[in-house]
């Protein structure tokens, strides 16, 4: 039986979060690669890399908030809240 460990994101788990949404979210539509679940922080319009580093820096801050699901010590799921 898989188990699954939910973990509420803190700065501390910032390279899960960047793992998960740099490799496991939109792995099957890089089309959203762009995401990383900030539609409520910022507009998405200035690319992957612009993206990445505005998120990370509401990571640090404690600004972005939600849940990341683990199955065997990897991240494989998200939930913002």
């Amino acid at each position: 039986m898989r188990e699954i460990v939910v973990k509420e994101l803190a700065p501390s788990l910032r390279d899960d979060f960047l793992l998960f949404f740099d490799s496991v979210a939109f792995a099957d539509n890089p089309d959203w690669s762009d995401c990383y679940c900030s539609a409520y922080h910022f507009t998405n319009n200035k690319g992957k890399a612009e993206s990445r580093r505005e998120a990370l820096s509401l990571v640090d801050e404690d600004r972005m908030h939600g849940f990341l699901a683990y199955e065997s010590g990897k991240p494989v799921g998200w939930w913002s809240r």
